[in-house]
Formats: structure tokens, sequence, C-alpha cells
């Protein structure tokens, strides 16, 4: 017995990845200002 998966099943889970990777994207650049009043330009590799 073979189930089959829907596209709709990928689109969410792509979704769902993209938009938590845009929210660790805020949270470096958006939070970090504002909150911490730290410089993007002064970090660090």
């Amino acid at each position: 017995m073979v189930k089959e998966v829907k596209w709709t099943k990928y689109l969410w889970l792509s979704l769902l990845s993209f938009g938590a990777f845009m929210l660790e994207l805020l949270s470096i650049f958006a939070i970090e200002v504002i909150i911490l009043h730290v410089d993007i330009q002064n970090y660090t590799m």
C-alpha cells in the first residue's frame, strides 16, 4: 500500500521553512539593531 503525497504538502513545507529562515534574518538584522543597538558593520566572522 503506497500513499501518495499531494504537492500542496510540499508547498506548505517549503513556505514554512522559508518563513522560519526569514524570521531568523529579521531577528538578526532588525531586533538586534532596535533593542540591543548593535551595528551590523561591526560584526566579525
